[in-house]
């Protein structure tokens, strides 16, 4: 481990994904940068774990998808290590009939199979995609900048895009997969990814949006879809350490704090349990309170 010189610009608690990606982008800033993680490894939930000599596996994180397109380039992380590849199909769900659906990458064959099932579903399904992927033009811009007032927000759907508007605001998954789709094939296929990661039901206001963000993604340029990372999910984290690194950036494993140092209501620097007080013009947090 390098020696920490000279004023540390930033203190990051938590070497998660995104305290690696704050230190990544921080560094090339020419700022200097410290990271520190409690465990004995980088990569919070994103990180790779060895419970049986010889088998290692992605404990948490499972899929890529949401990773920004930017943060790999600007950070540089196929020069480290990074790699993806498509999951297909992208879904399978097996029903209490017997009967299975599987969802690819190639829509067409989607469509065919949801056909077997339900005509008027196969007919539906591409304009379901094409709600989430219109969503996704207007949305993902965003991402990346300043968030929005609710105002602004609204105003970039204008027209027919009013109606994803009061969906995504305001709707619930329920009563949209009613008003795409016949069948319970379908609106059981996709109901649980307007809950997922969350404490809310498919009936709940905000469904819609949960929904949208299993589908905004992407991988390899490749719109709208999942994939996994070669060598377990690990290799995200490790890669974004090995970059912020490369730039200065000085990570600390084994590195519990006890407190965040607050002066005149503003945070100064963080102790460690083992006493040892550390200085910071700024103090950034990955971490649960």
């Amino acid at each position: 481990m390098a020696s920490q010189t000279g004023q540390i610009d930033a203190i990051i608690i938590g070497a998660g994904h995104n305290g690696l990606v704050a230190a990544g982008y921080l560094a090339r800033a020419g700022k200097n940068v410290l990271v520190l993680e409690q465990r004995d490894r980088v990569g919070g939930a994103c990180t790779l774990e060895e419970p049986f000599s010889g088998f290692t596996i992605s404990p948490c994180a499972y899929l890529v998808s949401l990773l920004r397109p930017e943060i790999i380039r600007d950070l540089e992380l196929h020069r480290y290590g990074f790699e993806a590849y498509v999951t297909d199909p992208q879904m399978f769900v097996p029903y209490p009939d017997g009967k299975y659906l599987f969802f690819r990458v190639n829509t067409e064959k989607t469509i065919e199979d949801i056909r077997q099932l339900s005509p008027h579903d196969a007919e539906a399904y591409p304009k379901f995609l094409r709600f989430f992927e219109r969503a996704s033009e207007i949305l993902n811009p965003i991402l990346l900048e300043e968030p929005p007032s609710v105002a602004d927000l609204a105003a970039r759907f204008r027209g027919e895009d009013e109606e994803i508007y009061c969906y995504l605001m305001f709707g619930n998954l329920y009563d949209m997969l009613a008003d795409y789709f016949e069948s319970d094939y379908l609106r059981a296929a996709f109901a649980g990814q307007g809950v997922i990661g969350t404490f809310i039901g498919p009936k709940t206001p905000g469904s819609v949006y949960v929904m949208w963000t299993t589908m905004f993604g992407e991988v390899n340029g490749e719109q709208g879809v999942w994939g996994y990372v070669r060598g377990g999910m690990g290799r995200i984290s490790f890669a974004l350490a090995a970059s912020a690194e490369a730039h200065g950036v000085i990570i600390r494993t084994n590195a519990r704090i006890a407190k965040i140092l607050v002066y005149n209501g503003r945070a100064e620097g963080v102790r460690l349990e083992g006493g040892e007080e550390l200085r910071a013009k700024t103090v950034l947090s990955n971490a649960a309170p």
